[in-house]
């Protein structure tokens, strides 16, 4: 039978009990909340870190499994703590929980103690904290879950027992909607140190060259023999540059803003590659590995659509010489091709292939290689001009090229979730007031006439 009471916590309890369990239900389902949503925004951001970890411990996984992982982790965050927020599933969602706890809490103390990775990525690149803070923070949280469990399952619930399937199912796709315009298109929210609208032209004033020194050492080979140098003491043209590696006490999370670019020799060409003037389009490879052969294909079908008077192209691999060299047999390249760093190349655009445009050396859109195909390739077989419009002097036309832009999608898509919500909750808690007047009249009444067949 329903329960028509408004609240199933028993009057023996206290006011500060009640207190205490709604503001951890409050408080840890918020946290949740937000960490779900910030992996959810950007799959691919937690692609890496997952490839992170398991490259401490020599495992390789495939790229599908680590995007079902990340998908699925962000989701199950994201649900358990809108759940717990809500009151739905108050036993079992605290169940869950502790036992993802179980997991996490050993494991931070690990990144804690041997530090393998620089940041645990609980909350994507929205929020850096130490992995010392991470552990704090996994311990309180355990905590909180330890005082919920004997409690929560008395607490009051926006959305009874028999409908809370429904706020699961909206709020599910409702996050995996993110999810896939994250990994497809790009994160509709970028956290990251190139968002659009920034200019990847360095400024006179900027000191990314001071971190870059101080962080950074840069791999040379030359007969077999590899050595790391400084940005100060560069060795001679003998040498062949390989990679560039971030020194002991560095992490990726304070790479430097300026997006470095390098010739094969190493050398920073950034200033002569970015275009201060015109439309540029940007084609980036962070890594050779795993890289589907049919990408080389479609790019350069792109490259012949681009209207050449106007668009200028430029290929920006992840590598070494080898690396480029590699690219260009395999693609045949007619477009010049140059070296970044991959860490850099993956804070700028998401995807095992991406396009970013620029004009003027700023950033109007970024997308990655499959969510083009369609719209640049497929659809505009004929190669007309409505392709070089969209792509070079339209500005206006951008949308039909790349799709609703980030913000828009965020906030209509978060507009029917959250009034969906508030439809629930309302029509929920509306039918069950209208049940407890209905059950007090008839109550009423029935009392009446038992009353009435006392009397006779």
């Amino acid at each position: 039978m329903l329960s028509l009471r408004l609240s199933n916590l028993p009057n023996r309890h206290p006011r500060s009990v009640r207190a205490v369990v709604t503001l951890l239900r409050l408080v840890i389902g918020i946290l949740f909340i937000a960490s779900g949503f910030a992996k959810a925004v950007d799959p691919w951001g937690s692609v890496y870190k997952i490839g992170e970890y398991l490259a401490v411990w020599g495992w390789d996984f495939s790229h599908s499994m680590l995007v079902s992982a990340s998908v699925g982790l962000s989701a199950l965050e994201f649900l358990c703590g809108m759940m717990l927020f809500l009151g739905c599933y108050r036993r079992s969602v605290v169940v869950l929980l502790l036992a993802m706890m179980a997991f996490m809490l050993p494991l931070t103390l690990y990144i804690w103690l041997d530090n393998p990775v620089a940041d645990c990525g609980c909350f994507g690149d929205w929020l850096l904290i130490s992995n010392g803070a991470t552990f704090a923070k996994n311990i309180a949280i355990t905590l909180g879950l330890v005082v919920l469990l004997p409690y929560n399952r008395l607490q009051r619930a926006l959305v009874s027992p028999y409908l809370q399937w429904i706020p699961l199912v909206v709020s599910v796709i409702y996050i995996l909607g993110i999810s896939y315009v994250g990994y497809y298109y790009q994160p509709v929210v970028d956290f990251r140190s190139y968002p659009v609208g920034k200019s990847l032209l360095a400024d006179e004033t900027d000191d990314g060259g001071q971190y870059e020194a101080q962080m950074y050492g840069f791999v040379y080979e030359k007969e077999g023999k590899t050595e790391v140098f400084g940005i100060d003491n560069l060795p001679d043209s003998t040498w062949t540059f390989m990679e560039r590696r971030l020194l002991d006490g560095n992490d990726e999370a304070h790479v430097a803003d300026t997006f470095v670019i390098r010739d094969i020799d190493g050398e920073d060409v950034t200033s002569d590659v970015i275009s201060a003037d015109g439309y540029q389009l940007l084609v980036l490879v962070p890594s050779m590995k795993n890289l589907d052969i049919s990408y080389t294909y479609y790019i350069n079908q792109l490259y012949r659509q681009l209207p050449t008077d106007s668009v200028t192209m430029t290929g920006i691999i992840g590598g070494n010489e080898k690396d480029v060299a590699f690219w260009q047999d395999l693609s045949m390249a007619e477009y010049p091709l140059y070296t970044a760093d991959g860490i850099q190349i993956k804070e700028l655009a998401r995807g095992d292939i991406a396009a970013v445009m620029l004009h003027e050396g700023d950033i109007l859109w970024k997308r990655t290689l499959p969510s083009l195909i369609n719209d640049l390739i497929i659809d505009n077989d004929d190669d007309d001009d409505v392709t070089d419009i969209e792509l070079a002097g339209c500005p206006d036309c951008n949308e039909t090229l790349y799709g609703p832009s980030d913000d828009e999608f965020l906030h209509d898509w978060t507009r029917i979730y959250a009034l969906a919500m508030l439809v629930i909750i309302l029509a929920n808690n509306g039918a069950l007031a209208l049940l407890m007047v209905w059950r007090a009249r008839v109550g009423k009444k029935l009392k009446t006439m038992a009353h009435h067949e006392k009397k006779s």
